[in-house]
């Protein structure tokens, strides 16, 4: 649906744009906590350690990798 044009558009913009670099901080300090100890702690946990003894590994083929050989991550929107 269409909308009228109004005038605040640079307004609207830098308020986005705030709230978007406010959601990567957070997106940042929640990958890092997780690198830190959430991982870390699933690493060195039971079911991790009884998955790595139960599944063949050795049947699931290698995936391809981007030219570069380092693995793909994902992007955020704002940086699409």
């Amino acid at each position: 649906r269409m909308t009228k044009v109004v005038r605040q558009d640079s307004a609207m913009i830098e308020s986005l744009k705030e709230v978007t670099k406010l959601f990567e901080e957070a997106q940042l300090s929640v990958f890092k906590l997780m690198a830190s100890d959430s991982v870390p702690k699933f690493m060195k946990s039971s079911k991790y350690e009884q998955t790595l003894k139960t599944y063949a590994f050795d049947s699931i083929p290698p995936r391809r990798n981007n030219a570069l050989g380092a693995p793909e991550r994902s992007m955020s929107r704002s940086n699409r």
